[in-house]
């Protein structure tokens, strides 16, 4: 239409690639994207893989490789610093399991914009000695400046998603990653709202942890979900959960 933007890429060439395009219009991808010719190819590449070769396990995991690289290159990480989970709650959990809460940095500053299972991770941890705070959100968003009050040097990890499931306000990663390592805590976010969406740099946002998963808006399967780990902590931390 005159007057709207156009991307530049053929946008109509990749409608054409969503079949379901062609008889619904969706308007949220928020438990299911709508599946793409490519989605579909990969599966059943899959079970055509499982049907003639039984279990093909170092294809399997070339696959997880190549998996592990192309979310890398999506957020401008290395593969090393990629970790494979079924969802962004499981990863959220690995991270907290690693976390130490026995001293005095036991406090968790999370904002009410948390993805419910992201919150009830955090509130687990209080059997481990967790202090649990939240930014409240007000009218849908949280200024960025409203984690001051709650920032301090008793805080070990600020967990603030990229985007709000409800309404799809975006807060400012690269000032709160600069806020929470100002007060000696680490950042954990969860971009599942907006990868895809929303370019995403792990390095210029300065986020210690950044998980997303498959199923929205990068049109794939449930089940799949990616944990970046800044590099420089990989080999301090030891998570207690493991699969």
């Amino acid at each position: 239409m005159p007057g709207l933007p156009h991307p530049d890429y053929d946008l109509d060439a990749w409608r054409r690639r969503i079949p379901l395009l062609a008889s619904c219009i969706p308007m949220n991808n928020c438990s299911q994207a709508p599946q793409t010719d490519l989605t579909r190819a990969a599966g059943e590449r899959y079970f055509d893989s499982w049907n003639t070769q039984g279990m093909d396990w170092d294809a399997w995991m070339e696959e997880v490789r190549l998996a592990k690289g192309a979310f890398a290159r999506l957020i401008n990480a290395s593969p090393e610093e990629i970790a494979v989970f079924s969802s962004v709650s499981e990863a959220a959990s690995a991270v907290a399991s690693a976390i130490d809460f026995s001293g005095r940095s036991r406090t968790v500053v999370a904002s009410e914009m948390e993805f419910p299972t992201v919150g009830h991770v955090w509130l687990a941890q209080k059997q481990r000695g967790a202090r649990v705070t939240w930014v409240p959100a007000t009218d849908g968003v949280i200024e960025t400046a409203a984690y001051d009050k709650l920032l301090n040097d008793e805080v070990a990890v600020v967990s603030a998603c990229h985007g709000f499931y409800l309404n799809g306000f975006t807060q400012d990663l690269a000032a709160l990653s600069a806020r929470a390592h100002a007060a000696g805590a680490l950042l954990f976010a969860d971009a599942y709202q907006t990868l895809g969406v929303v370019p995403v740099d792990v390095k210029v946002l300065g986020v210690d942890f950044l998980a997303s998963g498959n199923l929205k808006y990068l049109m794939g399967v449930p089940g799949i979900a990616f944990l970046y780990v800044r590099r420089e902590l990989a080999e301090t931390l030891h998570p207690a959960v493991t699969g």
